[in-house]
């Protein structure tokens, strides 16, 4: 095993980690779970990834990881833009509610 193959399995284990504390859901967990430990196969067995892509069609196991990472994050970025919408209509129905309590005590 390689220095950097150490390095990409150690900042995996680490960053899962810390970011197993802000999971909420146990779907969310096990499903970072995975992805971390597919991560971490990947960084040992590399030619793993080029076994897979050539069974898929693809010539580069680095091109099917970074179409797979492409898609995780417009996923992520869809996800986050719904979250901020939600959160923006929760808040004008707060305001509106706090702004028709204040014109009540007025009048």
């Amino acid at each position: 095993m390689i220095l950097f193959q150490i390095f990409l399995v150690l900042c995996s284990i680490l960053l899962l980690y810390f970011y197993a504390r802000h999971f909420k859901g146990a779907f969310q967990r096990v499903f970072f779970v995975l992805l971390f430990c597919v991560g971490i196969f990947f960084s040992v067995f590399p030619e793993s990834s080029n076994v897979l892509a050539n069974w898929i069609g693809l010539t580069r196991g680095a091109d099917l990881i970074f179409y797979v990472f492409i898609m995780f994050m417009l996923s992520v970025v869809i996800f986050l833009f719904q979250k901020v919408n939600r959160m923006e209509k929760t808040m004008t129905e707060m305001v509106k509610q706090d702004a028709l309590r204040d014109a009540k005590k007025l009048k």
